[in-house]
């Protein structure tokens, strides 16, 4: 299963749905034509500030990530990206190793479908082999999981935000 591949100006960003027993992702599209014909990297920076934002405003959608600066850095490297954390996110994902998979794959699979990306390594204060909440060491890099996603089979599901 892959991604589906994304319009200029659009960006996907996955959020937790309401109730979520599943840990499945509900994908939101928001468009962001200032995006269009933008570096990746500045358009991977755009979109880790929309997806700290969180889900557009009347939506039943819930956060994985906190809103807030956490993020140190980003690089791209061909097909992957090395992203570095502060520590302190570790401290918003507090429901335990389901809470802490569903932020990790928030933040892979959302740059992974739109920065076109086969995997995510994450630093945390710059150190790898870390990990966020103590469930999942981060001793290699994550590679995005398109299956955690229900609606990619049913596109009619997507919930569309302008920003």
């Amino acid at each position: 299963m892959t991604f589906p591949t994304m319009d200029p100006g659009m960006v996907c960003l996955f959020f937790a749905a309401p109730n979520n027993e599943d840990l499945n992702f509900s994908p939101e599209m928001r468009e962001i034509p200032e995006l269009a014909g933008e570096s990746r990297l500045k358009k991977g920076r755009v979109i880790l500030e929309e997806l700290a934002r969180g889900p557009g405003e009347g939506s039943a959608l819930l956060p994985c990530l906190p809103g807030g600066d956490w993020v140190r850095s980003l690089r791209l490297e061909g097909e992957r990206a090395v992203i570095d954390v502060q520590a302190e996110l570790g401290t918003f994902i507090n429901g335990g190793g389901a809470s802490e998979l569903m932020a990790i794959y928030s933040l892979v699979n959302t740059l992974a479908l739109n920065l076109d990306l086969k995997e995510v390594t994450i630093l945390v204060d710059g150190m790898d082999c870390s990990t966020l909440g103590g469930h999942f060491l981060f001793d290699e890099p994550v590679l995005p999981r398109p299956d955690l996603d229900p609606a990619a089979e049913e596109p009619e599901e997507i919930i569309k935000f302008r920003r």
